[in-house]
């Protein structure tokens, strides 16, 4: 029998670690969303508090990340919305939740660019007006944005098949 070194069982340890750690802050999103407008979600099955509870969104996140592997890309976020509508959070702290998550993936990209950029004594100062345009657009923007990929799942909410998926 062949046993994987180390370093395989380091990397699946630590792929682990970091994927609850983005499904946690994809719960802190999704519920500062939710509580940011005022309103608690509206049937929620997660108890009084009105929030999505931990355990409940790592299941929902893990659940839905198998999706990404599926053609196109987005199946991941439908994933998500549809499990997560199913426990009662509203359709808007969702896309505010997708916007939110891909700022910071971009960010969290172009923080990890600068630090190579400098440690292989490249010019940094291209790759932090980079940065500082990708900030200001997703400030600017961000409400278009949000609109834009509202109407899209709202568009696409309206046909049959995903009516009787969103129950």
């Amino acid at each position: 029998m062949v046993r994987a070194d180390y370093r395989f069982y380091l990397s699946m340890a630590l792929f682990a670690v970091f994927l609850m750690l983005q499904a946690s802050i994809w719960v802190l999103i999704v519920n500062a969303v939710g509580m940011g407008n005022g309103k608690v979600f509206g049937r929620m099955r997660t108890g009084l508090s009105g929030r999505l509870g931990l355990l409940q969104g790592l299941r929902i996140f893990i659940d839905s990340q198998f999706a990404k592997y599926i053609p196109g890309g987005f199946w991941n976020y439908a994933g998500r919305i549809v499990l997560a509508m199913r426990e009662g959070v509203p359709l808007a702290a969702l896309l505010s939740s997708i916007v939110y998550e891909n700022v910071l993936l971009v960010a969290a990209a172009l923080s990890f660019a600068l630090v190579l950029a400098v440690n292989l004594n490249v010019e940094p100062m291209l790759l932090l007006l980079f940065t500082a345009f990708v900030v200001v657009m997703a400030y600017v923007y961000y409400d278009r944005i949000t609109r834009g990929v509202g109407r899209i799942f709202e568009g696409v909410s309206r046909w049959k098949p995903v009516r009787r998926l969103l129950g």
